[in-house]
């Protein structure tokens, strides 16, 4: 009996343990960023690690949920282990601030106390007692917003961003809401850097920005179209 009361003692700790380490996720990392948080939000599947602007975005998703995910870097000596949280996707998500003057973050996965690489990164590097770790290159010259050209297209999810001076008011519009231009306000996630995720369906689509009420060209994106109604327009296909 003393037992099992002690067993279950354990996995009540484990349980809370992993729930307060959620909430400190929540409160250190996503509170900071809310258009970070809307953009995770979003994410419905795992896809490999990117960039927006000094944070990395990790993250996954498993057929069968386990009870956590987490992470631990080489350079905290894989001492500490941050916690993912799930979003109303059922995808494991985890925003980490770059810390200062690293070039490379090597990592590895924790998924209910079983120490792995990170599936969804390709790089991979083996340390000296034969254990495989992922790893990134910091991309410093590209760490503005991200390695992918503009908009990016993950599913069914299209993140948009735009450059500008800070603290104006910019919106998306497009021939995917009928050219409306107030349904889609552009979050301002660092200053002078504008970011939308919406889902659209497939397929060849037309779009512009509104900066103060002038309409702007996605200079990020080098595919051009013309509208009977707005003009030279951007456009994206897939």
């Amino acid at each position: 009996m003393n037992r099992i009361k002690s067993s279950l003692l354990i996995l009540t700790f484990v349980f809370l343990s992993s729930y307060i380490f959620s909430y400190e996720f929540v409160k250190d990392s996503f509170a900071q960023k809310d258009a970070i948080r809307s953009y995770l939000q979003n994410v419905d599947k795992g896809y490999p690690p990117i960039f927006i602007e000094d944070w990395i975005i990790f993250s996954t998703k498993k057929a069968v949920n386990p009870n956590y995910i987490g992470i631990s870097f080489a350079h905290e000596d894989f001492t500490k282990i941050h916690f993912f949280k799930k979003n109303l996707n059922d995808t494991f998500i985890f925003a980490y601030k770059i810390p200062n003057d690293l070039k490379k973050i090597r990592y590895r996965l924790v998924e209910d106390g079983l120490w792995m690489r990170d599936c969804q990164n390709s790089n991979i590097e083996t340390d000296n007692r034969g254990f495989e770790i992922s790893y990134l290159d910091i991309p410093y010259d590209k760490i503005k917003y991200s390695v992918r050209k503009n908009p990016i297209i993950e599913g069914e999810n299209v993140t948009f961003v735009l450059e500008e001076e800070p603290n104006h008011q910019v919106f998306l519009t497009g021939d995917f809401i009928s050219w409306d231009p107030f349904t889609y306000l552009m979050q301002e996630i660092s200053p002078g850097l504008y970011s939308i995720t919406i889902r659209v369906s497939k397929g060849k689509h037309r779009y512009l920005f509104i900066k103060d009420g002038i309409k702007i060209l996605d200079k990020r994106n080098t595919q051009k179209d013309t509208s009977k109604l707005e003009g030279v327009v951007s456009f994206f296909q897939f």
